[in-house]
């Protein structure tokens, strides 16, 4: 009886099995062969449409000449000229100039490159003076000890 049952059992699968087996390779084949056909085939040509650009030289410059200055009527630079204030009293009392960064007094204040001082900034600062930039121009201001050194070989 037993082994009835395991020949019956032996059957029952073998029977789920088979006709599984049977119709899966052909799928498995269709699709294999849907696939090689597909390679087989070139693809199809992609156009990709892209926008016209047009180059209107007339609107820009020619970057390899040389810049256009523009010649202001005569009335134009007399009036810049009365626009200029004059440097505001800046005086130099000492120079530091020797260590990581230079350092100028002017006027009891403590000052490096790059501060501003009544509306001047400070732009270089040497042995033989500092230089200050002030409303568009450069003003220089020299080293205090220079008009002392001349006073003493004087004497």
């Amino acid at each position: 009886m037993k082994r009835a049952r395991r020949v019956f059992l032996s059957i029952l699968i073998f029977s789920a099995i088979l006709p599984a087996g049977v119709f899966a390779v052909p799928a498995e084949l269709k699709a294999i062969r849907e696939i090689e056909e597909r390679e087989k085939t070139p693809p199809a040509e992609i156009v990709i449409e892209r926008p016209r650009v047009k180059f209107d030289e007339e609107a820009y410059r020619d970057p390899f000449k040389e810049p256009v200055i523009k010649i202001q009527d005569a009335a134009a630079p007399q009036e810049t000229q009365k626009k200029q204030i004059p440097l505001p009293a800046l005086t130099l009392q000492g120079l530091i100039w020797g260590g990581i960064f230079p350092q100028a007094i002017i006027n009891n204040k403590v000052l490096k490159i790059g501060d501003i001082i009544e509306r001047a900034r400070v732009t270089n600062i040497s042995k033989d003076g500092v230089v200050v930039f002030f409303e568009g121009e450069q003003f220089s201001l020299p080293a205090p000890a220079a008009g002392i050194r001349k006073d003493k070989r004087e004497d």
